[in-house]
């Protein structure tokens, strides 16, 4: 089986279904997930990939802190608890 799992609020237009390349047809579900910038990919009965999605506009330095933050071993936040700590960071920076 393989599925994407997404939050409503963010992706109220996506078609509940999409055909990728051999993959076949994935089921697309929103049914759980209600965090923000995060998008779940079920590869398996027990194999699941969770991605920080950021938006284009979000500016580099965030969105590398973030990226990393998110990535690491053990990490533990939320997608809006990683935004939030990366914000602060990069705003952190520029008042030095």
């Amino acid at each position: 089986m393989f599925g994407v799992m997404l939050n409503r609020d963010e992706w109220a237009t996506t078609p509940l279904d999409a055909t990728p390349g051999r993959a076949g047809k994935p089921k697309i579900s929103w049914y759980g997930l209600s965090e923000s910038n995060l998008v779940v990919l079920q590869c398996s009965d027990y194999r699941r990939f969770a991605l920080l999605l950021l938006s284009p506009g979000t500016p580099e330095e965030i969105a590398l802190t973030a990226t990393l933050m998110a990535s690491a071993p053990g990490n533990g936040l939320t997608t809006d608890e990683t935004l939030t700590r990366a914000r602060e960071q990069a705003n952190a920076a520029r008042r030095r």
